[in-house]
């Protein structure tokens, strides 16, 4: 065995021991041009398992085999990425994907503990990371799941350098260390490995509120349907400026609110009725300026 590959070994190894999860499914993602322009879609690993099952989740010792090992390594030369996604019955896992060194500092200082941080860009004047937060299951978990997901959404539109849709899931592929990651150029190395819990990110959950796990029945259009939009929009303006530590102030928070809402055609009336409804002095002033901007320019 070679020493890169030995090496290669090492870092898939700690990353897989410091999620301590239950499980692993491997997902083959198109990452070069010519997989794409054939129209390739990303694909589960499937094989068998020590058992003699074939099954699309594995443990860290079955990902570990020399088999499953040179599998993904093959499809890896191909032009896949190669991303994990740990199961687990104790944890959830927060996935930060492509930060810099500078947000990863400013993560840091503000208190997040992360489990795992691997560089999937190497360059001396510009690295990148994804950082994994790991946080405990919770009684009420479909709920915290939830919150805990628009938590995470909110904190990568803060940090990452990527454009990150809404999540459809919490747990989200991770690049898996060892492997090139095709959109960098560089192997995946396991930067940081460390079997903690972030306290932090749980902190920060705590404090979602108002986040309904779905919206009421309502009809199309009605008040309460804007109501429930308006609501959870500016509960995630408050919880992305808190990640920043910027002051959480209500009359900027507002005109967030009205601005992006009448970029979505929402009705002037339903924005202004939201705003007042939150009692602050200025709700009426900032609806209306923003609508006659909207107006006018």
């Amino acid at each position: 065995m070679t020493k890169t590959k030995i090496a290669r070994i090492d870092h898939f190894s700690n990353q897989l021991a410091s999620f301590e999860a239950d499980k692993f499914q491997v997902i083959f993602h198109p990452a070069t041009e010519v997989l794409i322009e054939k129209g390739k879609a990303a694909f589960c690993l499937k094989a068998y398992n020590a058992q003699g099952v074939k099954d699309q989740f594995f443990t860290a010792a079955d990902l570990l085999t020399d088999k499953l090992f040179k599998l993904m390594s093959a499809k890896n030369i191909e032009g896949y990425d190669v991303t994990i996604v740990p199961k687990s019955k104790t944890f959830h896992y927060l996935t930060i994907s492509s930060v810099t060194s500078l947000k990863l500092k400013d993560l840091a200082s503000l208190g997040f503990a992360p489990t795992l941080v691997t560089t999937i860009k190497g360059s001396l004047h510009s690295k990148l990371y994804d950082v994994v937060c790991r946080i405990g299951k919770h009684k009420d978990d479909d709920q915290y799941a939830f919150n805990a997901q628009m938590f995470v959404w909110a904190l990568n539109k803060s940090v990452s350098t990527l454009r990150v849709p809404r999540p459809k899931s919490l747990e989200a592929p991770i690049h898996a260390a060892g492997f090139k990651h095709h959109g960098t150029g560089s192997f995946v190395t396991c930067n940081r490995s460390l079997k903690r819990s972030c306290t932090e990110c749980v902190a920060q959950i705590q404090k979602v509120r108002g986040m309904k796990l779905t919206a009421p029945v309502v009809g199309a259009g009605s008040p309460d349907d804007a109501a429930f939009y308006l609501k959870a929009l500016r509960e995630t303006l408050v919880y992305k400026s808190r990640l920043l530590g910027d002051s959480v102030i209500d009359d900027v928070i507002d005109r967030k609110v009205a601005r992006q809402a009448f970029a979505e055609h929402y009705s002037g009336d339903d924005v202004m009725a939201f705003l007042m409804s939150l009692g602050h002095v200025k709700a009426r002033e900032n609806a209306f300026e923003h609508a006659v901007k909207l107006m006018t320019f």
